[in-house]
Parts: C-alpha cells; sequence; structure tokens
C-alpha cells in the first residue's frame, strides 16, 4: 500500500503537470528515503529541493544525435540520407526519441520494431536485409552487421554534461586527492 506523503507527491506532479507515466510510477516504486541523508528523510515525499552536501555539485546531463553514420570502415554525414528513403530497425526501450528525431529532422524512412534486448532470428534477418538502406543504434549494429548484407549504419547517441569543464576538473581533483 502507499503511504500517504507518496500519494500526496504525485498527485501534486500530476496537478503540476507531470504526466509521464515513467516519471510517475519511479516515484511511486523507488524508496526515495534510501537515497537521502538520515536527518532529511522525514522530507523525502515533501514536493521541495533538498539541500546537498558541501562538497556536492548536481550536473545535468543529456544525450543528442550524433551527426554521423558509421558502418564496418567509414562514416558519413546523415544529412546525406535527407532525401533517400532507408529502414530504420530498433530493438531498445523507447525508441520514441529516435524516430521524433528523425521525423522532425525530415528524413523518410519505415521503421522495423523490436522488443528491447531482441535477439535477432533468421526470419527477422531476412525480412531486414530485403531492405537496401538499413539505420539502426549502436546496440543493435552490433546484433546485425555480421548477418546483414544490405548497407548497414548506426547512429551513435553523444553524451552532455553541462558545465562539462567543471565536471571533469572535479573528477580530476577527487581522484588527485585520492591517489596523494
Amino acid at each position: 500500500m502507499l503511504d500517504v506523503k507518496k500519494i500526496r507527491l504525485i498527485l501534486e506532479l500530476r496537478e503540476s503537470g507531470i504526466s509521464d507515466s515513467k516519471i510517475l510510477s519511479a516515484i511511486e516504486k523507488i524508496p526515495r528515503e534510501k537515497f537521502i541523508p538520515e536527518n532529511f528523510r522525514n522530507q523525502a515525499y515533501d514536493n521541495l529541493a533538498l539541500p546537498i552536501g558541501d562538497n556536492q555539485k548536481i550536473y545535468f546531463s543529456s544525450i543528442k544525435y550524433s551527426k554521423m553514420l558509421y558502418d564496418k570502415e567509414s562514416s558519413k554525414l546523415l544529412s546525406e540520407f535527407k532525401n533517400i528513403k532507408f529502414t530504420l530497425v530498433t530493438g531498445i526501450a523507447d525508441s520514441s526519441h529516435l524516430i521524433n528525431y528523425l521525423n522532425d529532422s525530415g528524413y523518410n524512412f519505415n521503421h522495423i520494431l523490436f522488443k528491447d534486448h531482441h535477439d535477432f532470428s533468421n526470419s527477422d534477418i531476412i525480412k531486414i536485409d530485403r531492405n537496401n538502406l538499413i539505420i539502426t543504434t549502436e546496440k543493435d549494429y552490433v546484433k546485425l552487421f555480421t548477418k546483414i548484407t544490405s548497407s548497414l549504419y548506426y547512429l551513435p547517441i553523444e553524451f552532455i554534461i553541462d558545465n562539462e569543464v567543471d565536471f571533469s576538473k572535479q573528477i580530476l581533483d577527487y581522484i588527485q586527492t585520492r591517489n596523494s
């Protein structure tokens, strides 16, 4: 049974416009009090920012899709495929971000969707290989590149950390103090 404070927090978040079921489900399932210093655990489900330690900093990260596509031997600009219809093959947890990115960028493609961590069968390979030009994720490329005879490329993601210089400095400083 859900704690009253947890229910109240979920309702407050919904009222403030947060409707993503994955976020709300995570708040419902994850015991936040286990990740908060003991002296603040009574506030674990209050809708407020909790203080962080003196030597701690918060960094935000995001991902973006590369401008480059890669195959076994070479790379090409994704934009070279702007006016060419291709097949997108995904076997990842949530392909909606990739699909939206490609649609919003004006690419023309059909999508073959598989479940996350899909083990491609021979019939899957035949279905995929009927297409002349295939773009997939790095994760799926590793599973497919030895089996596909058509042109197969992957579109990697790039990891971005806001204030990356400060982030790197903080990590290097920490390592130096631990090794001295």
